[in-house]
C-alpha cells in the first residue's frame, strides 16, 4: 500500500506545474522534480526548510541556487535562513565554509578567537588523525603552516622546515631552538650508539655524553661547568680549559698567555 501511494505522489508531482514565485515540474526524463524560479526580483532559487514555529528563524535553513552577478552557479547553504551563506559550492568545485570564494577544494575561514577547526577522532586504540597525501615531487611542499608566512612546513621527502620552505635535513631551523624540560637532544648513529647534547638544571653544567648501545655512558666528550671551565676526558675541570689526556696541537705557532704582556710560544 505504501508503495502505491509514493508511486501516486511522484505522478502527481510529474503533472503538477504551479505559477506563483516559481514552478515545481518532473516533466523532465533525467528529473523527479524541477524548482524554477521565475521571478525578476530574485537572484536565486532555493529550498527552504521550516519548522512548526516560523516566529524563530533559526528553525528554518535554505539550500539554493545563485543565478545571477559574479556567483551565478553557486550551490549554496544558509542556517538560519536569513544569514549569510555558511556553505558555498562554486562552479570549479571548490567548497568554501565560512567563505563565499573559496580559492581551494576545501576553504575554511573563521573570524574568531579560538581554532577555526578541529579534526578529532574518538577511536580510543590506534585511531588516526588527519592524513594529508599528495603525489607531487619529493622537494615539493605536502603540508605547511601559513601565518605571516610559512612557518612550519613538511616536504614530501619527509624533511621538515620550520622558519624555512627548503627544508635540507630532517629537520632544519632558520632561526634559535629552545629545549624544554628534558634539556638534551639526543643523536643516534648507525651502530646503534648516540651522543647527547645535555644541560644539568641542577648545576648548570652543560656537558657532550657518548653512549653505547645498552645505554651505559660509554665516555664523557665534553663538561662545562657554570663558572665557564670547560674539561675534555674530566667532569671537574680546574681552569678554562682542563683536559685530561694526551694533547696535540698542530700548527705553526701556539701561545700560552698568562698577563697582558707576557706570553709565551711553544
Amino acid at each position: 500500500m505504501g508503495n502505491l501511494r509514493q508511486q501516486h505522489l511522484q505522478h502527481k508531482l510529474r503533472q503538477r506545474r504551479h505559477r506563483d514565485d516559481g514552478d515545481v515540474s518532473g516533466n523532465v526524463e533525467d528529473n523527479l522534480v524541477r524548482l524554477h524560479n521565475n521571478s525578476t526580483t530574485f537572484n536565486e532559487t532555493s529550498i527552504r526548510f521550516r519548522a512548526q514555529s516560523p516566529a524563530n528563524e533559526n528553525a528554518h535553513a535554505d539550500f539554493g541556487f545563485k543565478a545571477t552577478g559574479s556567483e551565478v552557479g553557486y550551490f549554496f547553504f544558509k542556517a538560519p535562513y536569513s544569514s549569510t551563506e555558511r556553505m558555498v559550492v562554486n562552479t570549479a568545485g571548490n567548497v568554501g565554509i565560512g567563505t563565499t570564494s573559496p580559492g581551494y577544494k576545501l576553504e575554511v575561514v573563521a573570524n574568531t578567537g579560538n581554532w577555526a577547526s578541529r579534526i578529532y577522532n574518538t577511536f580510543g586504540n590506534g585511531g588516526s588523525g588527519l592524513l594529508v597525501r599528495t603525489d607531487a615531487s619529493d622537494t615539493s611542499l605536502g603540508f605547511g603552516v601559513y601565518g605571516t608566512g610559512y612557518n612550519f612546513v613538511v616536504r614530501n621527502d619527509g624533511n621538515v622546515g620550520i622558519g624555512t620552505t627548503s627544508p635540507e635535513r630532517k629537520l632544519d631551523v632558520e632561526g634559535g631552538i629552545r629545549v624544554g624540560s628534558g634539556n638534551s637532544i639526543k643523536f643516534d648513529r648507525t651502530n646503534n650508539d648516540y651522543n647527547w647534547l645535555a644541560y644539568n638544571d641542577a648545576a648548570n653544567n652543560f656537558r657532550i655524553d657518548n653512549y653505547d648501545d645498552a645505554g651505559s655512558l660509554y665516555r664523557q666528550v665534553l663538561f662545562m661547568t657554570d663558572p665557564g671551565n670547560v674539561g675534555i676526558g674530566t667532569t671537574s675541570p680546574g681552569a678554562k680549559l682542563d683536559v685530561n689526556g694526551d694533547t696535540i696541537f698542530r700548527g705553526t705557532t701556539h701561545t700560552l698567555m698568562r698577563a697582558a704582556t707576557n706570553n709565551y710560544n711553544i
